[in-house]
């Protein structure tokens, strides 16, 4: 075309600081588990950058826990656990949990958490085009939720998908998910409700719209939201019930 030339161009990519990651879940019966890594430069290959050898202690009212370092994927949640302690949280024998990690060049980083209630599935409606469920917490003052849904095809997992709710304005009791074709060929449908924190809500929604915006170029970029000092990530406490549907 008249007026336009081809040419190279060199575009230089700025040098960024490595932040520490951290994402630390925490929830009755089970385990304090941790991934410490770092994040990865725009000239980087996407691989995970664990971080080992660091000094991580969680501190709650009945004492201090030291957490091993140690290595196990989550299949769950598709994270890979790199720290984790062996007492097991106990639902009521606790108000908090503060997080406290120095890592071997000196760098340290804080996180706090509180605590939320309980949730339980009252009831689960499967609509041919949707699911509702029915939870209790209809005046709960931390009204958010994560609503996960999986069906199984032999015993295989088929189809998966998971939602947000924020609720803390409303009274509502119930969460709706679109969802068709999920009953086609399947044996089971697994619900699993999760009842968490607003720090938590928030960062699971920076996390899917930065992810977005990586996709696709027309997006804005969007900062993640974090509740973790001297780093990026998250440090929560959360409840869930789950809830198993036989189709046939």
């Amino acid at each position: 075309m008249p007026g336009c030339s081809k040419s190279d161009i060199d575009v230089q990519i700025p040098e960024n600081a490595r932040s520490v990651v951290v994402e630390g879940y925490l929830t009755p019966d089970y385990p304090a588990e941790l991934t410490l890594t770092e994040s990865n430069s725009l000239k980087d290959d996407l691989v995970l950058l664990a971080i080992w050898n660091a000094q991580v202690k969680i501190s709650t009212d009945t004492g201090t826990w030291i957490a091993r370092n140690i290595l196990y994927r989550k299949s769950d949640r598709r994270i890979v656990v790199n720290y984790g302690c062996p007492d097991t949280i106990k639902a009521g024998s606790h108000s908090f949990f503060n997080l406290n990690i120095v890592l071997k060049d000196g760098r340290s980083v804080q996180a706090s958490t509180k605590i939320i209630g309980p949730v339980e599935i009252k009831k689960v409606e499967l609509n041919d085009d949707h699911i509702v469920v029915h939870h209790d917490l209809m005046n709960d003052p931390s009204k958010y939720f994560k609503l996960f849904v999986a069906n199984y095809k032999n015993g295989k997992t088929d189809l998966t998908k998971s939602l947000l709710y924020d609720q803390s304005q409303s009274s509502n009791a119930s969460c709706v998910m679109p969802l068709a074709n999920y009953k086609v060929g399947a044996d089971s449908v697994v619900v699993r409700l999760f009842h968490i924190q607003k720090e938590y809500y928030e960062y699971l929604n920076s996390v899917d719209n930065a992810y977005s915006a990586f996709i696709d170029p027309l997006l804005n970029p969007e900062a993640i939201q974090s509740n973790v000092k001297g780093g990026i990530g998250i440090f929560t406490y959360y409840t869930l019930d789950k809830v198993s549907v036989k189709l046939r």
